[in-house]
């Protein structure tokens, strides 16, 4: 498995674990976009940069990948806000809590720290969404043999 797929694979499956964002995600949790026809709310991350590192060998060394995870819901009305910001809650739950969160899973050891945040309210003439969220440092590493 490469450390991309590693890494997805991670973030999914810490982002599905909380049953309060599955129940509030009812449009779904995706990587990268969501589904054609997928409505809000729903939880989407996706890469923003990679930082693969190899050894003069061309052997994998660690691979520094941010992430970003955001809440996504039809907002209208600034009303609505709050419950983006609960969808962000356990968001940020699953994934640290801005503390150095480290897991070791499918042979992958992965370390995380939260990072800048995101918040991009509705533009009303092109952008009916409210995006919430935080850019997540990830680093993957293979666990030793």
């Amino acid at each position: 498995m490469n450390y991309q797929t590693a890494i997805d694979t991670f973030i999914y499956g810490n982002l599905t674990s909380s049953s309060d964002l599955v129940t509030k995600s009812t449009g779904g949790i995706w990587n990268k976009r969501p589904n054609d026809g997928a409505q809000p709310p729903y939880t989407v991350f996706n890469t923003v940069s990679d930082r693969p590192m190899y050894t003069n060998e061309n052997q994998f060394v660690m691979a520094t990948v941010t992430i970003k995870v955001q809440a996504v819901i039809l907002d209208q009305s600034p009303t609505l806000k709050p419950y983006a910001d609960a969808m962000l809650d356990d968001i940020d739950s699953v994934m640290g809590s801005g503390m150095h969160l480290q897991i070791t899973q499918n042979g992958w050891i992965f370390s995380v720290t939260r990072g800048s945040s995101v918040d991009l309210g509705p533009n009303v003439n092109q952008r009916p969404y409210r995006y919430r969220g935080y850019n997540y440092i990830v680093k993957a590493r293979l666990v030793p043999s």
